[in-house]
């Protein structure tokens, strides 16, 4: 590991990163440079170690990293998956990271973009483990501890009711290694291939859907005391399924909130008027998304509020759906009421200038076309170091735009 650390400290930094923000624990990465995958994936493992060296991070405090791709086939996806895990392997060797590969196209034509999760509490234990070939990571802290879990997915084939049980059977084999089960959960990742596809119409199945019934018949295993997680259901090019997630263990002085926006209908109380397709198995209702808009996390070391995938929907209903100008504009405006709600403002405590602060921001856009627009309206209304945009379809077809983020304090 070392050795190949001192081959990327040839490389030259070529930009200074902004580090204004030492609380946050979410970096995105673009290459600088590089005219193939392989040498784009390199220079980004060399922006890493700039970066952990400029906050004087050792390696071993690199929680989880997403690898955003952009693929044209299963094979090209298959072969980047399998590049990145080699790189992996050599950097970290049994201590990995959680690892996920998402066939999402970067904004700006790369090949590759990085996301990195970072641990900065050096009084924190960070211990890397692995089930069933799957790395994933447990944070200690003092009075509870958090697992990061990346990659959970099944054969790449685009097989979305067969995918998501392994995926779940898997999160749940971790959570039950760790003493914790899915309502442990608070933010969850959902990627899946081609999310609005009905594959065959005479059954009727959309993707989403079934995800959506797979998510329920495992989330009925566990009571939900402090709301479902905080999640995004969005689509990819290639990759099937796969799903991150965040879990925590709960303390004494621990608060876990739902946090709702007044102007939206919980996704989870959805209508059956707005899911798509039929229920899997013949069920005769089909499962809402269970997912909270938000979710709010405080300890004695901190306050952080997970903002689920969030578009242009009031009540339950898609709003402005040809116009990626408005669609944005609502989808900000939902945002900002879903922190600005009575379920944070009751803790009072929290200032608004601090909620205003973001660590990340990510927006996944359908049409590469419309990447100015929604970049200049979100550097516009929030305040960041940290933006990503990616190119991806979303789980409406009358969705153009879709935003996450992160608030740390």
């Amino acid at each position: 590991m070392l050795a190949f650390f001192s081959i990327l400290g040839v490389l030259k930094k070529e930009s200074t990163l902004k580090l204004n923000n030492l609380k946050t624990s979410v970096y995105f990465l673009l290459p600088e440079s590089g005219n193939s995958f392989s040498d784009q994936l390199y220079n980004c493992f060399g922006k890493l170690q700039n970066l952990t060296e400029e906050l004087n991070i050792p390696s071993g405090r690199i929680i989880a990293l997403t690898f955003f791709v952009a693929t044209e086939s299963r094979d090209q996806y298959q072969n980047y998956k399998a590049t990145i895990n080699s790189y992996i392997k050599k950097l970290y060797d049994t201590a990995q990271p959680a690892i996920a590969c998402v066939a999402q196209a970067p904004e700006n034509g790369n090949y590759i973009g990085l996301e990195v999760f970072l641990e900065h509490d050096l009084s924190n234990k960070v211990t890397y483990k692995q089930f069933e070939d799957t790395p994933y990571v447990v944070v200690e802290h003092k009075d509870y501890k958090e697992i990061y879990a990346s990659g959970l997915t099944g054969i790449i084939r685009g097989d979305i009711y067969e995918n998501s049980n392994t995926a779940f059977t898997l999160m749940e084999k971790i959570l039950n290694a760790e003493n914790l089960n899915f309502s442990n959960i608070v933010r969850q990742w959902n990627y899946i291939e081609n999310i609005t596809h009905i594959p065959d119409k005479r059954q009727n199945y959309q993707h989403y859907q079934i995800f959506n019934d797979v998510r329920s018949d495992y989330y009925n295993k566990s009571e939900f005391m402090h709301g479902y997680p905080s999640a995004t259901g969005i689509g990819t090019d290639i990759c099937g399924l796969v799903v991150n997630f965040i879990a925590i263990s709960t303390a004494k002085n621990m608060k876990i909130v739902p946090v709702m926006n007044p102007g939206q209908i919980d996704a989870h109380k959805y209508s059956q008027k707005v899911l798509v397709g039929s229920g899997v198995d013949k069920r005769e209702d089909k499962s809402s998304p269970k997912f909270e808009r938000g979710k709010l996390v405080r300890t004695d070391e901190g306050t952080k509020i997970y903002i689920s995938g969030t578009a242009a929907i009031i009540g339950e209903n898609t709003v402005f759906p040809t116009d990626v100008e408005k669609q944005t504009l609502a989808t900000i405006n939902n945002i900002k009421k879903l922190v600005e709600s009575e379920s944070v403002s009751k803790l009072g405590d929290i200032q608004l200038v601090e909620k205003s602060n973001y660590s990340y921001v990510r927006s996944y856009v359908k049409h590469k076309k419309d990447i100015d627009i929604v970049k200049r309206l979100c550097e516009k209304h929030f305040r960041s170091e940290c933006f990503q945009y990616v190119i991806s379809d979303i789980c409406r077809n009358n969705l153009l735009v879709e935003i996450e983020g992160l608030i740390e304090f």
